[in-house]
């Protein structure tokens, strides 16, 4: 699905076709890290949405994974979910 530094020591998420999407990467979803990156908010879940993280959802991933998109394919989001789990998810 999506990745930052695509081939240059950044994520690369399970999906072989992640390179077509090295222009969508986390703040695509997340929203500017500037006020929330510091490892001492995002230890708290809390202070970094108060910071400006946002938590992506079924209604945000659609806005750009719909049938308007030119690149659409059938979108499951419990599916696709696993794509981009970010393996530390509810730990």
């Amino acid at each position: 699905c999506h990745t930052t530094g695509f081939n240059n020591g950044g994520f690369l998420w399970r999906d072989p076709e992640a390179e077509k999407y090295a222009h969508v990467g986390c703040e695509s979803c997340h929203g500017p890290g500037s006020a929330y990156r510091k490892a001492s908010i995002m230890k708290d879940q809390p202070s970094a949405i108060a910071n400006g993280l946002r938590i992506p959802d079924e209604s945000l991933c659609k806005k750009c994974h719909n049938e308007k998109s030119k690149d659409y394919k059938r979108f499951d989001y419990q599916e696709f979910l696993k794509k981009i789990d970010h393996n530390y998810r509810n730990k």
